[in-house]
């Protein structure tokens, strides 16, 4: 009987496709496969087996399957089902979820632009003939299409060959060149092995006449005795760069100890590089983690997800560890998922230290192939209890032995996906992968989401709290700082008010660090005419350009068009042009200025692109080479600095100030959040808000840590106006490049949805940014009680807009789903 395959194919169609399978490949052919296919008059692709069967497919005949890729599925049962779940809740296709899920290197297709990886040497016995016909090619070409690879070899399907050269590490993706950076060697000191014993007092005898090399020993010992008070176990070595700042000597000093064999001066790659490493002991819990842990445990034995409402630098990641020990314990896998791929250069460190090779990490900003391995390594390790750190992409991996996942700082808005599809939510998608697993889920966060913290008060969570913070450490000191006295008393310096200019440079008197949060890149956020008020726009979307100094550019933060910054009005010619509001890149430049003696950086999207720069940031301030640093949201998520004192908040109204219902839940969860970094260790630390309105209910809010006072206000919104998460919501976003045709579709399908669903249809309106990249948009707002069936809710929402967009062609639009938006 013949049989037929229905496959995934990585493109955004409506359906699965079916295809024949030839009578020489039906044993190797089964769910989770990969298999080559030809879509459309010439194109192959790398397609997934989701179901085989053998039921002939009416009214066509289906083309051949050509080869079978994989001898064993790389994509598990759990996963397809999974995959399943996800395009039915999300309204998203089978499609667009396997061009998420998947890496770059296990879907090829036919544009897939191999180049030649010069760092492997060609070993003839691991080549076969057609195999060194390519890599010989590519020693004379910068790159081959698959196209021409196939023409090279005479092979119709040159794909599988493609797979088994990039398995042998002979070539690379074109995308792996994106992602080439490597980080910078850290260059660390050393005492020679001859002093490290005795000898010491003759040493300094000798050093007499050198006082600046005299100096910097002295100051190596003392930063040696500090490092073995902090970790008894295995001091951390000396950074090169942070003995010369505590000595106040330079470079010529350094090096003239290592002329005399003083020093040892050697290089090191960050550890996140470093794969290997022992495990070390584990902290002692403290009587709160003790209690917190023993909650969360009771909790787990009737309930599937657990919340732990911890304030910031409470202890929580000790819990997370007592747990991923006790799961490795049982031979499980753990999924730890982060919001940012800031949190995990951290992290990794840390948990490597404890579980050494049990650790891997997946996210973005790794290469292909680091991401094809570890998929690979899950696939062929089904039983070994890994722990995988990642963000919400680590998701898709395809675990088969999971016990446990992890959310920490669940209430992060990185964990949802806006574009493209599919826009999920990972916390949401991660309890409900852990429940297809019969896996438990510990949510951790010291702001919790509206949704969680209400899940967990009606029992459907567990809820486990920690008030105090670590070593009984008081909550940093919250002051605010009225912008409007300020710049009457004329007391500003540009962005800075008088109060928080004195703070810093009394930190770094102390030789601590400071961090500042503005949540804008960028030098200035619009170029205006003060003759006409002309404002500079994108030519592809209704927002203004951004002014960044150190391209000398503008720029759009939505579609990336950049043009020169104008000299006279293109509006009325005036030359009366002038740079208005502030962002990261004109904070850091003013900084410069006012305290030039100071190492200051900025942590944003412009400085963080290349796959280390997070990690080499990270770094060089936890090592002390950085002595203000400048971020955007990133600063505020969940990293753990010791030697934090003072952080500044620039412009807290711009967080509380914008039309969504979320915004006062989130500006609170974001200024609690960077409050928490400082203070962590040792000391209490000191946070100033610079605000116009002082006494904002949020702002006293955040000074008073009154996380329940802030939430039932929320509740008692959120329920009188019909928001999550006492409703569930859908929003529509409709897009086309006529805005008049878009406006006109856009109030017909309004119509429509309102015959059907009635009055729990909000719009069509234009959103604050009406179009993006030349498409027009606008949105639509379907609220549901949480008695209505969602699914059924979203089956008669397609099948109306389905009859609509069949029933007028003319008026055909994009609609793009979102569930449950943020």
């Amino acid at each position: 009987m013949p049989q037929y395959a229905e496959v995934i194919l990585p493109l955004a169609l409506p359906q699965n496709y079916t295809y024949a399978i030839p009578f020489d490949l039906v044993e190797e052919i089964a769910p989770g496969k990969r298999v080559i296919v030809q879509f459309g008059k010439r194109k192959l692709y790398t397609a997934l087996v989701f179901s085989v069967h053998d039921n002939a497919p009416e009214g066509f005949q289906p083309k051949d399957i050509i080869e079978v890729e994989d001898k064993n599925p790389i994509v598990g049962p759990l996963q397809l089902k999974l995959w399943q779940w996800m395009a039915d809740y999300y309204l998203c296709t089978m499609g667009e979820i396997m061009i998420a899920a998947l890496p770059s290197g296990l879907k090829l297709e036919s544009e897939t632009v191999v180049l030649r990886n010069h760092l492997k040497k060609i070993e003839d016995s691991e080549l076969n003939d057609n195999e060194f016909l390519i890599v010989e090619a590519l020693t004379s070409q910068d790159a081959l299409s698959i196209k021409e690879i196939g023409d090279i070899t005479g092979f119709k399907n040159p794909l599988k060959l493609i797979h088994s050269l990039l398995g042998k590490r002979y070539i690379v993706l074109e995308e792996e060149l994106k992602n080439g950076y490597r980080p910078v060697q850290k260059r660390l000191v050393r005492l020679a092995n001859k002093y490290s014993g005795s000898g010491l007092s003759e040493l300094f005898e000798e050093l007499s006449r050198a006082p600046k090399q005299k100096d910097v020993l002295l100051a190596y010992f003392k930063l040696m005795g500090e490092a073995s008070r902090e970790d008894n176990d295995a001091p951390k070595p000396i950074v090169a760069s942070k003995l010369l700042k505590a000595s106040n000597s330079s470079d010529s000093s350094l090096k003239g100890l290592a002329e005399k064999g003083i020093f040892e001066i050697y290089y090191d790659q960050p550890e996140e590089d470093s794969k290997g490493g022992s495990t070390h002991d584990f902290y002692e819990l403290n009587e709160h983690q003790q209690k917190a842990h023993s909650e969360i445990k009771q909790h787990f034995e009737d309930k599937d997800v657990c919340l732990l409402h911890g304030v910031t630098s409470s202890g929580k990641t000790e819990i997370y560890v007592r747990f991923i020990k006790e799961m490795l314990d049982q031979q499980k896998q753990v999924l730890y998922l982060v919001p940012e791929i800031a949190l995990t250069t951290q992290l990794i460190t840390r948990m490597r230290r404890y579980f050494g090779e049990h650790v891997l990490v997946f996210h973005s900003r790794f290469s292909d192939r680091e991401r094809v391995e570890t998929w690979l390594k899950l696939i062929e390790n089904p039983e070994t209890p890994y722990l995988v750190i990642g963000a919400r992409s680590s998701l898709f991996l395809p675990f088969q032995n999971l016990g446990f996942v992890i959310v920490d700082e669940e209430h992060e808005t990185s964990f949802k996906q806006f574009d493209p599809a599919p826009r999920y939510h990972a916390r949401d998608t991660a309890i409900l992968l852990a429940s297809m697993s019969k896996a438990k889920v510990l949510l951790g966060s010291a702001t919790p989401s509206i949704e969680a913290y209400t899940n967990a008060l009606a029992g459907k969570f567990g809820l486990a709290t920690m008030s105090k913070r670590h070593a009984d450490l008081p909550m940093p000191e919250i002051q605010c700082v009225d912008l409007k006295r300020a710049r009457n008393k004329k007391e500003m310096h540009g962005h800075f008010s008088h109060e928080l200019v004195e703070e810093i440079k009394a930190t770094l008197a102390n030789k601590k660090q400071v961090i500042l949060f503005q949540n804008r890149r960028g030098f200035s956020t619009m170029i205006q005419c003060q003759n006409c008020a002309h404002v500079n726009q994108c030519k592809n979307c209704d927002i203004s350009l951004t002014y960044h100094k150190h391209i000398d550019m503008l720029r759009c933060h939505y579609c990336g068009y950049t043009r020169q910054v104008p000299s006279r009005c293109p509006a009325c010619g005036s030359y009366e042009v002038k740079a208005l509001g502030f962002g990261t890149e004109k904070l850091e430049d003013d900084l410069k200025l006012m305290i030039p003696e100071a190492n200051i950086k900025r942590m944003d999207l412009d400085t963080t692109r290349k796959k280390n720069a997070y990690l080499n940031l990270i770094t060089e301030f936890e090592d002390g080479e950085i002595d203000i640093l400048i971020g955007t949201q990133m600063v505020t998520k969940g990293l753990d600095f010791e030697n934090v004192a003072l952080v500044g908040i620039l412009n807290a109204d711009s967080l509380l100030n914008f039309p969504d219902f979320r915004s006062h839940e989130r500006a609170f969860q974001l200024m609690a959040q960077v409050a928490g970094r400082a203070g962590r260790k040792n000391q209490r630390g000191k946070v100033l808000i610079q605000t116009a309105d002082p006494y904002h209910n949020i702002i006293r809010k955040v000074m008073d840590n009154a996380y329940d006072k802030m939430y039932e206000d929320e509740r008692y919104e959120r329920k009188n106006f019909k928001y999550p998460p006492y409703y569930r919501m859908v929003k529509l976003t409709l897009k086309h490049r006529d805005r008049q045709h878009l406006s006109n579709s856009a109030i017909a399908l309004g119509k429509e949805l309102r015959g059907v669903f009635g009055e729990r249809i909000l719009g069509p309106e234009f959103p604050l940014v009406a179009r993006l990249r030349n498409f027009y948009q606008m949105e639509i707002i379907l609220k549901f009680e949480r008695s209505v069936s969602l699914n059924k809710a979203k089956e008669s929402l397609l099948e109306t807009i389905n009859i609509f967009l069949s029933k007028n062609p003319d008026k055909k639009i994009q609609v793009i789903y979102d569930v449950d938006p943020m």
